[in-house]
């Protein structure tokens, strides 16, 4: 009989997010900025994609960030109906548009990126946030 041992939860937790920073981000300046209203129509498409009832959409807090590369970054809160029908309550929203292409989305409701919107959007309101190693351009 083999013996097996279980690893705590919070160490694989601390583990799996702890290397997060290793797969190639970088810390890019921001800088707030007001989002025009179409960007916050990409924006809110962006966000309806996934949901059971893309109409039902409402967002509300919503803030701008301009990143040095020229990145737009919409951060705030969206609610929509669930597949019985009812709203299930805000939750914090995240997206990254470079030349009005939406290059990211990250909602609370998505269980693979929930703490990652918060995270951001918190890092963009200090005055920085991680983009991805690749879309940052190597200095000559």
């Amino acid at each position: 009989m083999r013996n097996f041992r279980i690893l705590n939860p919070m160490a694989v937790l601390v583990l799996a997010f702890g290397t997060a920073g290793c797969m190639g981000t970088t810390d890019v300046s921001v800088a707030k900025s007001p989002p025009a209203s179409n960007t916050i129509e990409l924006a809110k498409a962006a966000i309806s994609r996934p949901l059971k009832d893309p109409e039902s959409l409402k967002i509300r807090n919503i803030a701008g960030y301009r990143t040095q590369l020229g990145d737009q970054i919409i951060c705030g809160e969206y609610d929509a109906k669930n597949s019985f029908g009812g709203y299930t309550g805000y939750s914090t929203f995240y997206v990254r548009l470079r030349d009005r292409v939406v290059k990211s989305v990250h909602q609370d409701g998505d269980m693979q990126y929930i703490f990652l919107a918060a995270q951001a959007c918190s890092k963009a309101a200090a005055g920085s946030i991680p983009l991805p190693a690749a879309d940052v351009p190597t200095p000559i």
